[in-house]
C-alpha cells in the first residue's frame, strides 16, 4: 500500500497530538520565576567577578595584591558556580537546565583553572590557557541568559 504525502502528514499530526508535550516544551513558568527571583542576586556577583577581574589588571605591579584579589576571584567564581548548581537542580525545563548547569561547570572550571595558575606561580593568570577558560565561561553565561530570555519572554 502506498501512502500519499497528505496521508502520511494527517498521521504524523495525529501521532503528534497524542503524545504528550516534550521535555522541551515543558511549562516553563515555575522555572522563569525562580530565575528571575535570582536573577538579581547573580547579576550582582556577577559585577563583583568582573570588579575583581578589574582590580587584577591594575594590580600586576604588586604581586601581594594581585595575589590576594585572585583567590578573592576564585572564591567568588565558585560561590556562583555554587549558587548556579543550586539553581539549576530546581528547573524543569531540560533546555533551561542545561544551559544553567553549563554556567556552573564554566564558573567552577574558571575557579579551578585561576587557582592552579596561582599556585604554578603565574599569579597574573597571563597563561593562554586561563584566558580561553574564561572565554568560554563568558560564553556559557551569555548562553544562559538567551535561554532566559528566549524561554522566559
Amino acid at each position: 500500500m502506498i501512502i500519499g504525502r497528505n496521508q502520511a502528514l494527517a498521521s504524523a499530526l495525529a501521532l503528534m497530538a497524542a503524545l504528550p508535550a516534550s521535555p522541551a516544551t515543558a511549562d516553563t513558568a515555575g522555572d522563569c520565576a525562580l530565575l528571575t527571583r535570582a536573577s538579581g542576586e547573580y547579576s550582582s556577583l556577577s559585577s563583583k567577578l568582573s570588579g575583581l577581574r578589574k582590580a587584577a589588571e591594575d594590580q600586576e605591579d604588586d604581586a601581594v595584591a594581585l595575589a590576594a584579589t585572585q583567590r578573592k576571584a576564585v572564591e567568588l567564581a565558585r560561590k556562583i558556580g555554587g549558587k548556579l548548581h543550586d539553581l539549576q537542580v530546581q528547573l524543569e525545563n531540560p533546555l533551561l537546565k542545561y544551559a544553567f548547569e553549563t554556567d556552573e561547570r564554566s564558573f567552577e572550571d574558571y575557579a579551578d583553572t585561576l587557582e592552579g595558575a596561582i599556585n604554578g606561580g603565574d599569579i597574573a593568570a597571563t597563561n593562554i590557557h586561563i584566558t580561553r577558560v574564561y572565554s568560554r565561561n563568558v560564553d556559557a553565561t551569555e548562553a544562559a541568559n538567551d535561554a532566559y530570555h528566549e524561554q522566559c519572554k
